[in-house]
This record gives C-alpha cells, sequence and structure tokens, in this order.
C-alpha cells in the first residue's frame, strides 16, 4: 500500500484544498485513504512497528510524510492520511491522539466537502493525551496542546497562542 500511494502522488499529486466531492482531487484523496484503511482498521499492525524506535517513522516516509526517527509515539496514537505528515525530531505524541489531515463537512444545501492539508508538527513539541489535530494544523517548535486539545482546520500553536490561519464557511 505505500508503494501505491507513492505512485498516486507521483501521478496526481498530493491532494490538497476545500473540495466537493465531486473533483479529481476528492478521487484521488479517497484512493490514498482506501490503501491506508487496513491500518486504521487493525492498528496493532502499526503498534507493532512503534515497539523499534525509528521503525514506524520509516513506515510513515514510505508513505510519503517526513516524520524524523527521533520522535515518540505513544500507545493508540491514530493517523489519517500517513503522507500528509511533516513531524521534526523530538515531537511527543501522547497516548490516543489522533492526527487526522482531512475533514469532511455537510453544508445546509447538503453538499459535502473535503478538506485536507498537511499537518506540521515542529521540533520538541508535545502533543497532549487524546488530542486531535486536523487539516492545516502547525504547531510550532517547543509548544504544547494540552491533553484532550481539539485543534480545528487551519488552527496555529505559535508562542502559546492558538490562531486560526484561514476561514472556513460552513455554510
Amino acid at each position: 500500500p505505500p508503494f501505491l500511494a507513492r505512485l498516486l502522488i507521483f501521478f496526481f499529486g498530493r491532494p490538497t484544498g476545500i473540495v466537493s466531492t465531486d473533483t479529481k482531487t476528492h478521487t484521488i484523496w479517497w484512493m490514498l485513504f482506501q490503501l491506508q484503511l487496513v491500518f486504521n482498521r487493525f492498528p496493532f499492525l502499526e503498534e507493532v512497528l512503534r515497539v523499534i524506535p525509528g521503525i514506524y517513522a520509516l513506515w510513515l516516509n514510505l508513505w510519503g510524510g517526513k516524520v524524523n526517527m527521533f520522535s515518540f509515539w505513544a500507545p493508540g496514537v491514530t493517523i489519517m492520511d500517513r503522507y500528509h505528515l511533516v513531524i521534526d525530531k523530538g515531537v511527543i505524541l501522547g497516548t490516543g491522539c489522533l492526527l487526522s489531515a482531512h475533514v469532511l463537512f455537510k453544508k445546509p444545501n447538503g453538499e459535502i466537502y473535503l478538506i485536507i492539508d498537511q499537518l506540521r508538527i515542529e521540533s520538541d513539541a508535545l502533543i497532549g493525551v487524546r488530542s486531535m489535530l486536523s487539516p492545516g494544523c502547525h504547531i510550532h517548535a517547543s509548544q504544547i496542546v494540552p491533553a484532550q486539545g481539539l485543534l480545528k482546520p487551519y488552527t496555529e500553536i505559535k508562542d502559546g497562542k492558538k490562531t486560526l490561519l484561514k476561514s472556513i464557511n460552513y455554510k
């Protein structure tokens, strides 16, 4: 699956943006999501990789992510879009974190849209237990996402402050 994902990305690019479900970008995302689904349904497959330091980072890099080998993954971390991760040295991800570079939302008129974008976590950041990061989030170096922190799409944490980088029109 990681090699098929890399081929899709090579030929069609990384799906990015706010798109409706009838676009090529959505179709590419959907295919990439299907390739990863077995690992989300059976998380023990990736938990085994986390036992050996650095191996899980190599696995994520095979998918197209940019993950430093010197990052720490507590048990139960869930990754939804492996190819959209940028994680630097010294990052600690707490138990049960969810990193999802995509979200779907439905407008009042019934249209469904996909938001998909890169997740960036800089060096020595700490992501608290059961935190949820969404598309376009950027955690700067040495910053903390508190336990059970929920970050909306395009949220930045810098100098201890949470800022929304891009406003999404959900109406």
